[in-house]
């Protein structure tokens, strides 16, 4: 037989190799053409992604320490929706890691300076829990929903509050006169 032995020539090609497949920005390019057919078609569409918080920025070309907002992206959707920011992660009831929040809630961030209504779905019981993630939610300006499950499990309206909460009597024209929301 015929023994093949790798070439021990250097290669070709100098210098840093870059990924033929950016994830990050395939997600943002499929979700800027799925908005732009249904806004041919329903110009008023409104597009909210989930846990999509990291597409709202771009790593700079030339420094990968440094983000940039991804305006063009941004100007496609209407809001994003971020679970378990503020409660539910790790598991229910107990508040998400300082961390992880914070991270998230710079991401938010940008997003509310660039127009976009930030709204979060936090996973709790107890009614101090879902109290506290409330509140947390109103203090960052976000319209928060706290269901009492999670995943296909959330599929009724819940106890508590009694009340919606942060509910709102003048009429929705747009996302972004709503104050709060229902997940089911």
């Amino acid at each position: 037989g015929r023994v093949i032995a790798p070439d021990a020539s250097p290669s070709p090609v100098a210098g840093s190799i870059t990924p033929l497949f950016e994830p990050r920005k395939e997600m943002r390019k499929l979700i800027q053409e799925v908005s732009a057919f249904a806004r041919r078609y329903r110009r008023n569409f409104t597009v909210i992604t989930q846990n999509g918080l990291a597409l709202l920025t771009k790593s700079d070309s030339g420094d990968d320490t440094q983000a940039l907002p991804a305006r063009t992206y941004m100007r496609s959707i209407d809001g994003v929706l971020q679970e378990a920011l503020f409660y539910g992660l790790p598991e229910m009831d107990k508040p998400t890691t300082k961390d992880r929040r914070d991270a998230l809630l710079k991401l938010a961030g940008v997003g509310k300076q660039n127009g976009l209504k930030v709204l979060t779905l936090d996973y709790a019981k107890t009614p101090k829990a879902v109290d506290a993630a409330y509140k947390l939610g109103r203090a960052k300006g976000l319209v928060s929903f706290v269901a009492p499950a999670v995943g296909l499990e959330i599929n009724t309206v819940p106890r508590y509050p009694r009340h919606p909460a942060s509910a709102n009597s003048t009429s929705i024209i747009s996302l972004k006169s709503i104050k709060n929301f229902l997940y089911i």
